[in-house]
């Protein structure tokens, strides 16, 4: 045998012998790991980035369309939970989107950097169903479940009810776990909001004793405004009063999602914020102008404003009610996106209050006085 042959032969060799090592000591890993190793350490991981709390997806996007690509489309349209896009008009490389109907918006109680957080329920729970070595590293099948889900959680993709993650023990450090355990979070926090309910309550009848003073409406200004940049909707929810004209009973029947795409009027914009409430009307609380009781309720009283650009007269109301001045807003135009609480109504103007009272009393007629009956042909 020549040099060149048993050179060439003892490479081979060595080759073959690295191979069977490498296979030798991935099967031992097989045989000599407990497999409640890598589970501990999924179970561990899933704890960590889903602490107790609201179990929530971020929705991309802050217009008509939201990133969804988590969701089955079917299912959305058959619960009446959103409408999916034409893929056609989607943006190259885009995931699919969705617009969220009236009815379900109610379980999108907060906003995160990039979009919207949608309720999935309540402290999300992980069942390990199936541990195995494929070979290379650990494979671990979960079931996700959560506490009181909502219709929005059971539109979930297969995929991201049973999740299935890969786990490489290592001889030094923590496991590594090759997957995502946040179950699309994404930026969304645990302490979400949970109520979604739109109550209904009586209208408040009675009488304020005197007119709110411009300090006691400027604090209620800057307190909204300051929970509307927090993004914390709760609080500026008890800041309101409001009816909502497509709900029975319509008085206080709004929910926190009405307020999602609501933002301030006077700090700094950001990305993650809606239509300022003021709708840029002022720059500052102090340039409000009369205020001005309202003729047919003794609750409210308008508060008047001119716009900053244009001069025009504007105003928002402010309803007295358990012993409390609050902000007055409407919700009585669905929109595209999400639909929301309205602030700067004009109810000074004699047509446009005239136009909310017979809607609240039941007439069949939009914002604008026009009838939403269908003509019946004879």
């Amino acid at each position: 045998m020549s040099a060149f042959t048993l050179s060439l032969f003892r490479r081979i060799r060595a080759v073959f012998m690295l191979g069977a090592s490498v296979v030798s000591l991935a099967a031992c890993e097989e045989i000599t790991t407990d497999p409640a190793v890598p589970q501990a350490a999924v179970e561990a991981a899933f704890a960590e980035a889903n602490p107790a709390g609201r179990s929530s997806v971020e929705l991309g996007g802050r217009n008509v369309w939201l990133e969804a690509g988590m969701f089955e489309p079917i299912c959305l349209e058959e619960k009446h939970l959103a409408f999916n896009d034409d893929p056609r008009d989607r943006p190259a490389g885009s995931p699919p989107r969705i617009s969220p109907t009236y009815a379900s918006q109610r379980w999108i109680t907060g906003t995160s950097e990039r979009g919207v957080c949608v309720v999935m329920g309540t402290d999300p729970k992980a069942s390990v169903t199936n541990v195995a070595f494929n070979g290379e590293y650990w494979v671990v099948d979960l079931d996700v479940a959560v506490t009181d889900p909502s219709p929005w959680f059971e539109c979930l993709q297969r995929k991201h009810k049973h999740l299935q993650v890969g786990v490489k023990l290592k001889d030094e450090g923590a496991p590594e776990i090759l997957g995502d355990l946040s179950l699309n979070r994404g930026g969304c926090s645990p302490t979400l909001p949970g109520d979604v309910e739109r109550k209904g309550d009586g209208r408040p009848m009675k009488a304020a004793k005197k007119a709110p003073t411009r300090q006691k409406i400027m604090a209620m200004m800057t307190a909204f405004d300051d929970a509307l940049h927090e993004a914390d909707f709760a609080a500026a929810r008890d800041l309101t009063r409001c009816v909502n004209v497509f709900e029975s009973p319509m008085w206080e029947a709004c929910s926190l999602a009405e307020l999602v795409s609501v933002g301030p009027a006077f700090l700094e914009s950001r990305s993650r914020d809606g239509t300022p409430w003021l709708e840029y009307t002022l720059r500052k609380p102090d340039d409000i102008d009369r205020i001005v009781a309202d003729k047919a309720d003794a609750t409210l009283y308008h508060v008047m404003m001119k716009h900053k650009r244009s001069g025009k007269l504007r105003s928002f109301t402010v309803q007295w009610d358990d012993g409390e001045w609050f902000l007055f807003g409407v919700v009585g135009q669905k929109a595209e996106a999400l639909t929301s609480m309205r602030f700067v109504n004009d109810l000074h103007d004699r047509t446009k209050r005239d136009i909310l009272e017979r809607r609240i009393n039941g007439e069949k007629i939009d914002h604008n006085g026009v009838s939403t009956e269908e003509e019946v042909e004879e």
